[in-house]
């Protein structure tokens, strides 16, 4: 498997269901993550997610207080800087083609459907993960670049200071892609 490639990644899992919860724990254990930071919640997701900055987040739709698509808006917010760039794998009990492009919409890097097996979240995982993918920034989109052409993400912006300054600090690079004005961060 990729176990050996994910000794070293901090991974945040936020699953309301207990049941769920050791289900998915299990699986990460078996691919080889050390130990995952566990919320019960969105609101409890957010702040481990603040405290301990994750290299992936993993998080249910459907919960309580604050749902999966809030979480995803929250990390996704340009001004967390490089934390917004964080690869983000969304659960859900729902796979009907709205969902899936509602998840896209919000910038999720993988979506998996429960029921989850070992070779579903090990093949997300390792694309969230390994797989390159550029960030656009839009008027209405931020966040990995879609594989397929299947919304419209809108008009180009600027990229904030906090988020330039992050990238100034970040492995990553600024390119123009096709002579737009969308930028692409590598």
């Amino acid at each position: 498997m990729i176990d050996n490639a994910l000794s070293d990644v901090r991974v945040l899992l936020v699953e309301d269901n207990a049941y769920m919860r050791r289900i998915l724990l299990t699986i990460m254990r078996a691919l080889g993550f050390p130990a995952p930071l566990v919320a019960e919640d969105g609101v409890i997701g957010l702040q481990l997610f603040e405290q301990h900055a994750p290299d992936l987040v993993m998080v249910d739709w459907e919960m309580p207080n604050l749902n999966g698509a809030e979480v995803v808006r929250a990390i996704r917010k340009p001004e967390r800087g490089t934390a917004a760039f964080t690869p983000i794998v969304m659960i859900t009990g729902y796979s009907d083609k709205g969902r899936v492009l509602e998840a896209a919409r919000l910038g999720v890097n993988e979506v998996i459907t429960k029921p989850v097996s070992i070779q579903a979240l090990a093949a997300r995982v390792s694309s969230a993960l390994f797989e390159e993918r550029n960030f656009i920034l839009t008027n209405r989109y931020f966040g990995p670049a879609p594989r397929k052409a299947l919304f419209d993400l809108g008009d180009p912006q600027e990229l904030p200071e906090v988020l330039q300054e992050a990238l100034n600090d970040a492995p990553r690079q600024i390119t123009n892609k096709d002579e737009t004005d969308t930028f692409v961060i590598d």
